[in-house]
């Protein structure tokens, strides 16, 4: 049976932005002019965070660690959730300043992906464990992030279609060249059998495989294969 709340209705600066579950099975809803709420039991708690000034980035997600991380242009913060007897109380872990936030991913194996000040970034413990570089897909505007089942990060893009993050060899690209059947990518999906799915604005839905098999070197003379293994 469906249910209405009322959250992020009306006028567009009321509408939600971004959504998570914590730790705890807690969802957490992030509206545009800046309203936090936490939703638990069909109890809503607003939070007052301080980060209602105008921002085009506003992101929220959870780590498996516990900590909620909330974004906005310039300014990320994490915050730990403590339940108690008489309700919701939450607190600021740490904040941290950044000259420009433009997308945050929870990744499945802890920690998360940050896309921040033109480079890509993974943080595990709060401590940045590796830093990819500058964006490949430069200024083009990111609308969509996965991991596959490797924890490697995908990412799609308004324009430049989608970037698969290999860590030995940086990004592949994958657009309208490789048979995309669009570059404004909206939406991304890894399913169980390894398949990307790309959703697109006015493409349709697309299916991208991975190459299975490798052709050897013709100059290589491979001899004749008698058995094949898993």
């Amino acid at each position: 049976m469906a249910a209405s709340f009322g959250l992020g209705q009306g006028a567009s600066e009321k509408s939600l932005r971004s959504a998570c579950a914590d730790a705890g099975g807690a969802v957490w809803l992030y509206l545009a002019d800046g309203q936090l709420w936490r939703m638990e039991q069909d109890r809503f708690t607003p939070f007052v965070f301080n980060l209602d000034k105008p921002s085009s980035c506003r992101t929220i997600i959870a780590e498996t660690s516990g900590l909620v991380w909330v974004g906005t242009d310039d300014r990320l913060a994490a915050i730990r959730p403590l339940s108690a007897p008489v309700g919701f109380e939450p607190r600021i872990d740490h904040e941290v300043a950044v000259s420009k936030l433009d997308f945050l991913f929870a990744s499945k194996k802890g920690g998360h992906w940050r896309l921040v000040d033109g480079s890509v970034q993974l943080w595990r413990d709060q401590k940045l464990e590796r830093d990819f570089g500058p964006y490949p897909w430069s200024r083009a505007p990111v609308s969509a992030a996965c991991e596959d089942s490797q924890g490697r990060l995908i990412v799609g893009t308004l324009g430049a279609g989608v970037f698969w993050l290999h860590p030995d060899t940086g990004f592949t690209r994958i657009s309208t060249l490789d048979g995309l059947s669009h570059n404004i990518v909206l939406s991304l999906c890894v399913d169980l059998e390894g398949n990307l799915w790309v959703g697109t604005d006015g493409g349709g839905l697309n299916r991208v495989r991975r190459r299975l098999f490798d052709t050897p070197d013709a100059r290589l003379r491979v001899p004749a294969v008698t058995s094949v293994c898993e």
